[in-house]
């Protein structure tokens, strides 16, 4: 079972929370919160969205393709850090990471509207397993 754990208020910025969880475990992410998988005592940080493009849900508007989402997230490993990319496109969702296999399971929200999704608002649901 994940543990949360929040830390203190630096600088006037809000907490960046942690989660400890064991592997493959399924854990839901802010931007900026961190997931420590142990073993193997890799660090996973979701960094945000830097790309999307998702249809709108919005029965009012049609898409000529469904589009897609790219996320970042932070791997920290005892032999260093990496960014790593994943999509929302099914053939994407996945990534390697020292015989690991980190995979996005859910971005939400999803697009309502053709209004751009604050930052702050995306969860980003990941799991790391061993290959």
């Amino acid at each position: 079972m994940p543990r949360q754990h929040a830390a203190r208020w630096v600088g006037g910025l809000p907490p960046v929370t942690s989660v400890t969880a064991p592997l493959d475990s399924a854990v839901t992410l802010a931007p900026g919160n961190t997931m420590l998988v142990y073993p193997p005592g890799m660090l996973l940080t979701f960094n945000g969205v830097i790309d999307e493009s998702r249809c709108p849900t919005n029965a009012l508007i049609q898409c000529a393709c469904g589009g897609f989402a790219r996320i970042s997230v932070r791997v920290a490993t005892s032999a260093g850090q990496r960014t790593v990319w994943l999509e929302t496109l099914q053939s994407r969702v996945t990534g390697t990471v020292d015989r690991h296999v980190l995979r996005l399971g859910n971005l939400t929200p999803p697009p309502l509207t053709l209004d751009s999704i604050p930052s702050a608002s995306y969860r980003a649901t990941l799991r790391l397993t061993a290959m």
